[in-house]
């Protein structure tokens, strides 16, 4: 037979994430006390954080149904407009070595801020934020065709092109003056340009999977498939290119106050650095043709029945990265220079490189890499009693492979969690925190008619 349906679904979602600290406004303390620290105060990351996103969704799915086929044809595009603001110490964080330090109103052994330099505001609602716009429109088809009673063959291509519509400021000095400092020593600043969102990257995605009766009953199923799957990321990543430019943000620290870094209980009278350089600070940058999380992935399964009707499943799942985010610091230089310093309490020294262009400090690159891969394996067993009890048990072994994780929210934070030995801009394929290793699972499960058709079940 033949015919045809269509699915139209539009969306609109509003998210308003306000990370107010609990209490009143006050500035964050740490206080020394011999034997341990006091911390006071509104925690030093929550006084100006807050996330404002408005999401507009089109889906539509045609399906055209033609004897042994189910053709599907559809498009999912989603469109945002992003407000992330993140000032860090916002309301001032002050360090006493001592409690009568504090309340001798002696200055802080240390003081540090961050605040806006495009308005006065200090807490929420500051134009200090990145305000951008982005969408991720998506494009695909997929056939179901029932090759024979016994055997399905499912196979499809999706194509993605995410894409940020706003570009970040940038002095116009960087790409004059900066980047071509960067490029003599990195060759992946060649791929960079400031004041430039990355280009649009189409995105392919095919696949193909099937399922296959061994036996005709249904009790034993051979499936699996293969394809490339693109993921989505935090926008919080290219995000910080828009308030990480070095111009949106300034730093205060003790050394900016006169006469020392006195304690000030009042929010809107925090410390500003007057001799703060624009530009200055760190600079966030992604690579002109940085491609989105993807990943190939394959998977082989045998479900089947077992003597006594036990459900039995053999499966194993390989995952390639052909894409993943990975992180330099272009603005340190490469060469040997033996410049080494005393630090820590032990006085040992630690090479440290210096900067390329001293008007900024850390210039943080978004690029991709293709190591990395992960496996699981499985077996399970699962059983059902006419009397209402259920049992399963399964093993899995699983391994993975990284070079980085991709847990933070802050670039300069997945820069310095990459695991080296050469330093962070050399990173290591190494094993992922998200290792599996080996897990066993097992459940317990009874259900039984307590009051005229009413079912309790219990579960471990």
């Amino acid at each position: 037979g033949s015919g045809f349906s269509n699915n139209l679904i539009l969306g609109y979602t509003t998210v308003r994430d306000d990370r107010d600290p609990i209490g009143g406004d006050f500035p964050y303390l740490i206080i020394f006390d011999g034997a341990g620290t006091i911390r006071a105060g509104s925690d030093e990351f929550s006084t100006a954080n807050a996330l404002d996103q408005d999401i507009f969704t089109i889906t539509d799915n045609f399906k055209i149904y033609k004897n042994k086929h189910t053709i599907t044809i559809g498009t999912h595009n989603e469109f945002y407009s992003i407000y992330n603001l993140f000032l860090p110490q916002n309301y001032g964080t002050y360090t006493f070595d001592s409690i009568s330090a504090f309340i001798n109103d002696l200055p802080a052994s240390n003081y540090d801020r961050g605040y806006s330099l495009v308005d006065d505001i200090t807490g929420d609602g500051s134009a200090a934020a990145a305000d951008f716009g982005a969408m991720q429109l998506g494009l695909y088809a997929q056939d179901e065709w029932d090759i024979t009673r016994n055997f399905t063959l499912t196979y499809g291509l999706r194509l993605d092109m995410p894409i940020l519509t706003t570009d970040p400021d940038i002095h116009p000095s960087f790409n004059t003056t900066t980047l071509p400092l960067l490029q003599a020593q990195y060759d992946i600043a060649n791929d960079i340009e400031g004041g430039a969102a990355p280009d649009g990257q189409l995105m392919f995605s095919p696949r193909a999977g099937f399922l296959f009766d061994l036996t005709g009953d249904r009790r034993n199923m051979l499936r699996g498939g293969v394809g490339i799957f693109t993921s989505r990321i935090p926008f919080v990543w290219p995000g910080a290119m828009y308030n990480n430019n070095g111009l949106t943000t300034g730093r205060a620290d003790e050394a900016d106050a006169v006469g020392g870094a006195f304690f000030i209980p009042d929010i809107n009278k925090q410390y500003t650095d007057p001799a703060f350089k624009v530009p200055s600070g760190d600079i966030n940058i992604f690579t002109k043709d940085f491609k989105f999380p993807q990943v190939l992935r394959g998977n082989l399964a045998l479900d089947t029945k077992l003597p006594g009707d036990i459900s039995a499943t053999v499966e194993g799942i390989f995952t390639k990265t052909l894409n993943n985010v990975l992180y330099t610091n272009v603005n340190s230089k490469t060469d040997v220079d033996f410049n080494w310093t005393n630090t820590g309490s032990d006085d040992r020294p630690v090479f440290t490189r210096s900067t390329i262009d001293p008007t900024y400090s850390a210039i943080y690159v978004g690029s991709n890499t293709s190591e990395g891969y992960a496996y699981t394996l499985t077996a399970a067993l699962a059983k059902e009693f006419q009397f209402g009890l259920n049992a399963s048990l399964a093993y899995t072994f699983g391994d993975a492979q990284a070079l980085n994780e991709g847990t933070s929210s802050q670039n300069s934070s997945q820069w310095r969690g990459q695991v080296n030995t050469d330093g962070r801009n050399t990173p290591l394929l190494g094993r992922s925190d998200f290792a599996l290793g080996h897990r066993v699972l097992s459940s317990l499960s009874y259900s039984f008619d307590w009051n005229k058709g009413k079912n309790v079940s219990t579960s471990i």
